[in-house]
């Protein structure tokens, strides 16, 4: 469904706090901590709301100021439709929200068009190695028990990184529900040696004359040892582009995250696939006393 705002890490399944108010047409997942010794709350908003119209961004913004003593900040979703862009940074800035880069997420990411897709040498190399080496299939529908498997993986690659904030089995549920995912298998005893999961929806590049964009969303990946050892994630991503960009109709490939500034690890793997930078709109924060 065409939204006016949306991310698919907004999704309710995701955990945390959530508020929706079908008839402002409004929603966002949330979090909040108390600071100043229980004086003072924030409520973080991590790439969201998600809204269907101008108004309902308005709606939102009139109930989120509601809360007192209280330091909020909106981290929003990529927005590609520059009117949107326009009219959601203006109504913060007239509302007294000041802008910053974002404290915790990612200042951009990386967008990889249809047209434009091409894989690197070496990538390329990986990808023929990995199809020799592992069985992999493209599944739009995922049994629970699979999707279990790799939930169970996904939380044992992660348990090492500081912060780390899993998410729930419902999510992965969720987007195997509306996407596709390539799994890697072992040729002889069928075990997942890794995957990759992404999620299908439209994006708005003109709201108003309703002009949209599909667009895959990558939301989680994971291997075992040995899938990492032969490097799986380029043939689980060189198979799920060639799927998404080839019968799926998909337009673009969002990395979901990847930021040059702050130096993250996974940021050059992600710049091999012909993809191109675009920078998130930003954080603004504003604080509401009594």
């Amino acid at each position: 469904m065409r939204m006016y705002l949306s991310y698919p890490v907004q999704l309710k399944e995701f955990g945390r706090e959530y508020f929706e108010d079908t008839e402002h047409g409004f929603a966002y997942r949330y979090q909040q901590s108390k600071r100043f010794f229980g004086l003072m709350k924030s409520i973080f908003i991590p790439y969201g709301p998600v809204c269907n119209d101008l108004k309902s961004f308005s709606n939102f913004l009139d109930q989120i100021e509601k809360n007192k003593m209280t330091k909020v900040y909106i981290d929003l979703p990529l927005i590609l439709d520059p009117k949107i862009l326009k009219e959601v940074t203006k109504e913060l800035q007239q509302r007294g929200y000041k802008h910053h880069r974002s404290e915790v997420l990612d200042g951009e990411t990386i967008l990889v068009e249809k047209d434009k897709y091409c894989p690197n040498s070496r990538s390329a190399r990986y990808i023929r190695r990995g199809i020799e080496n592992f069985r992999i299939e493209i599944k739009s529908e995922i049994a629970k028990d699979e999707i279990r498997v790799m939930h169970e993986l996904y939380l044992s690659n992660n348990t090492e990184i500081r912060d780390f904030n899993p998410k729930p089995l419902a999510a992965f549920t969720k987007i195997a529900s509306h996407g596709v995912t390539a799994i890697a298998y072992d040729k002889i005893t069928n075990k997942i040696e890794g995957f990759l999961m992404g999620y299908i929806d439209e994006i708005a590049t003109d709201f108003k004359n309703n002009v949209n964009k599909k667009i895959l969303y990558l939301m989680f990946t994971a291997a075992t040892d040995i899938g990492r050892e032969q490097k799986i994630g380029f043939a689980l991503h060189g198979r799920l582009f060639d799927e998404a960009f080839n019968n799926l109709g998909v337009d673009l490939v969002d990395f979901l995250g990847a930021d040059r500034a702050m130096n993250r690890k996974y940021t050059e793997f992600k710049m091999k696939w012909g993809g191109e930078f675009v920078s998130f709109p930003g954080s603004y924060q504003k604080t509401f006393w009594l």
